[in-house]
């Protein structure tokens, strides 16, 4: 229908948040994606170990992430909202992470979702700039 595509992004991102929200707790529910061992209060029995909930920190964020991009009506540019969610979900992925079982490990014991989480963060906030400092030229162009 020659939607553009930063408005299809923009337009998923508010789903893109509710599904991890639905999705980490239908994890949690499932037993999958387990937390690390935990001795904090709200920890959860698993097998008669305590874990971390790491799927409902998950969850908590996804709604979080989606109540940002609800509240928050600034749209400067087409596809703002999409890497507002690509930025605050590598936000949360890199904060979450630690409290994960087992998490797969590169190079000299970097952990692999961070790396991912913080490159995803980086290019979103790239192109975020990119994208504020051309409509901050085009609004001085124009007043001149």
């Amino acid at each position: 229908n020659k939607t553009p595509l930063g408005d299809f992004f923009d337009a998923a991102a508010p789903g893109l948040a509710l599904a991890i929200a639905i999705g980490n707790v239908g994890a949690f529910l499932g037993g999958q994606a387990l937390g690390a061992l935990s001795n904090v209060p709200w920890a959860i029995e698993i097998a008669e170990t305590a874990r971390h909930p790491v799927q409902l920190y998950d969850a908590v964020a996804g709604l979080i992430i989606l109540a940002v991009l609800f509240l928050i009506r600034y749209r400067p540019w087409s596809g703002f909202s999409f890497w507002l969610f690509v930025a605050l979900y590598g936000a949360s992925r890199l904060l979450l992470e630690v409290f994960r079982a087992g998490p797969i490990l590169i190079g000299d014991g970097y952990l692999a979702v961070q790396v991912f989480a913080l490159a995803a963060m980086l290019v979103a906030l790239a192109v975020m700039a990119y994208n504020f400092s051309n409509n901050l030229v085009k609004t001085d162009s124009e007043t001149l």
